[in-house]
């Protein structure tokens, strides 16, 4: 009687553990990256990204240093959009917000990211700023988990090897439960 309830706790436990990892798997909250991260006015800028799980489309792309404010979309696909645009030339020489409309089940949901604008010293028509490379910028509401980067998606990897482990221990913890059983008797 024992070892039932015992097998019946590991698999209920597998169960959770495996429901658990996929509700966190759901739950990206998208993310905005922008290249060059530093531009001057009359920049070409390309920003890319993901919309929240569950999008079913990119609505706009806006911020008050582009060019017309918005951005033009040349991949619409939500899970991974892309738009270029040019930075204005009255744009304010800071760190500019840009906003990323996505659809969600007809509902609007914004994510956030930033250019930094710098100042045009009128260098002679450079189109490349001090600062090369990309900017990943995650969401005010997102997890700082130190594990995304442009190059490395986000994983959900260590969650899955963490609730196959617990599995094997539970499953361990039965086998050791019916031979002690079994030697008992």
């Amino acid at each position: 009687m024992r070892w039932s309830a015992l097998a019946m706790t590991a698999v209920a436990g597998s169960a959770v553990v495996f429901g658990t990892g996929a509700a966190f798997a759901a739950s990206d909250p998208g993310h905005v990256f922008v290249s060059p991260a530093s531009a001057t006015a009359g920049m070409t800028v390309h920003v890319s990204g993901t919309c929240p799980d569950g999008a079913d489309a990119v609505i706009s792309v806006t911020s008050p240093a582009f060019e017309g404010g918005k951005a033009k979309l040349t991949k619409a696909d939500p899970m991974a959009f892309t738009a270029d645009t040019t930075i204005q030339s009255q744009a304010a020489a800071k760190s500019q917000p840009i906003t990323v409309e996505c659809s969600v089940a007809h509902a609007v949901v914004p994510i956030k990211g930033q250019i930094n604008v710098l100042a045009n010293h009128g260098g002679g028509g450079s189109n490349t700023p001090n600062n090369q490379g990309g900017q990943v910028v995650i969401p005010k509401a997102a997890p700082e988990t130190g594990g995304l980067t442009p190059a490395s998606p986000s994983s959900d990897l260590p969650l899955e090897l963490a609730a196959a482990g617990l599995v094997l221990a539970a499953g361990g913890g039965v086998v050791y439960a019916a031979r002690r059983r079994a030697k008992a008797n």
